[in-house]
Formats: structure tokens, sequence, C-alpha cells
């Protein structure tokens, strides 16, 4: 959350919105909270006020945090607006991280591995393949290219197997025609060997399969 400016953005949760009994909340994804006020405390009071009907039952509601050290915190709040409202005790709600919730509804067949483990996983593969980079500092280029095939993980993108079809949908996707820039055609060979290799040293670990490296990479990106 940004520590100056105007407004803090709080992302909001989905509570329940068919539900016919419930106050209409913005239709807005987002929510300004003024910057002098806590986006927690103002998250509190819209769970109160939505789930008014079933306090001091908050079992089916479900609240994702960015960080789960601010987990306390918000149920302090929850707490205080429901002692204000004559309730001395509350029945959830879960609060939870992304991760944590996406564990919850789709578990992971293995473990994915860290993100430590995944740099030190490409550092080895890019040791194997020096001649596509030569002087560059392999630690900066393995922070760019997993940042990269984070992207791709996460949009479901995948690479052919062939360079030639590679360097084609990229030509294609810039609209230059036929005949790519040398340089095009460097950089493809770098991601396209790379990305191909890593995977290969990956499944090899046995630490991720297609879903647990997309969760894995979802992760990472937030």
């Amino acid at each position: 959350m940004p520590t100056s400016g105007t407004a803090r953005r709080a992302k909001s949760i989905t509570l329940n919105a068919e539900d016919p009994r419930q106050p209409t909340f913005p239709s807005s994804s987002r929510i300004l909270v003024p910057y002098h006020q806590d986006p927690l405390a103002v998250l509190a009071r819209l769970v109160l006020k939505r789930y008014r009907h079933q306090l001091p039952d908050l079992t089916e509601c479900v609240v994702l945090l960015p960080q789960s050290l601010d987990a306390p915190r918000l149920r302090r709040h929850l707490l205080d607006e429901a002692v204000s409202l004559g309730y001395q005790a509350l029945l959830g709600p879960s609060i939870l991280s992304l991760r944590q919730f996406l564990n919850q509804i789709a578990p992971l067949a293995t473990a994915p591995l860290s993100p430590q483990a995944q740099e030190l996983i490409l550092i080895e593969t890019l040791s194997q393949h020096r001649r596509l980079f030569s002087d560059s500092d392999p630690w900066l280029l393995a922070a760019n290219l997993l940042d990269l095939f984070g992207q791709l993980t996460l949009y479901r993108v995948t690479l052919p197997a062939e360079l030639a079809a590679f360097i084609k949908r990229l030509s294609n996707a810039y609209r230059l025609g036929a005949r790519s820039p040398a340089a095009l055609s460097m950089e493809a060979n770098l991601v396209h060997t790379l990305w191909h290799a890593w995977h290969r040293q990956l499944h090899e670990e046995g630490s991720l399969d297609p879903q647990a490296a997309y969760i894995a990479q979802l992760d990472n990106s937030l």
C-alpha cells in the first residue's frame, strides 16, 4: 500500500453477491479509501455490513489478503466492529493468502519450488549454455528470464518445440514479414533454448508439474 498521496486503494472481496438480502455494493472492483483511514478497518465494516443478517456467523466469508501478517489486525477490526453492534465474539471468517486459497480449491500433486530454488536451477541451466549470453551477468539474466517465464506460465503460453516456429511466431507478432532482424533471432534463440532447457531441468528435479508451475509463478507475480 502506498505511504503517500491522497488515497489508498484496497482490493475488494467477493461477498455472496447473489444474496438478495445483502446491500448493493459499487460495481467497481476497487474501493477508494481516504489516506487517513485504515483499509483493513474499512474492509471490516464492509464485511459486517454485508453479513449483518448472519452475525455472528462469518464462516461463509473468505477474505484474501496479500500478506498473512495483516490477518491478526483485520480480526481485531472485525471484533471491534462486532462489539459496537452488540456481538462479543465472531465465528470466522477465513482469512487466506491467494496461494492458500488456491491450494484449498485445487490441491497440488507436488509442492512448487520456491523462487530461490527456481533461480538456482535456471543459473545451472545458464551455465550449460554460456555461448548464448557471452559476458552477461548470469544472475541478472536469470532474474529477467524468471520474470518472463513467470508471465508465460501465468498466461499458459507454450513455446514451440522448434526454434524456427518460435521465430516465425515472433515475426508475425511484430509484423516483420519473412525476414527477421538478426537481433530478434538471437534473442529468440536465447529464450527458446533456455525455456526448454529450464523446464527439462525442473521435470528432472521431479518437484513441479504443469499445474504446480502455474500456481508457483502466479504466486510469485502478486
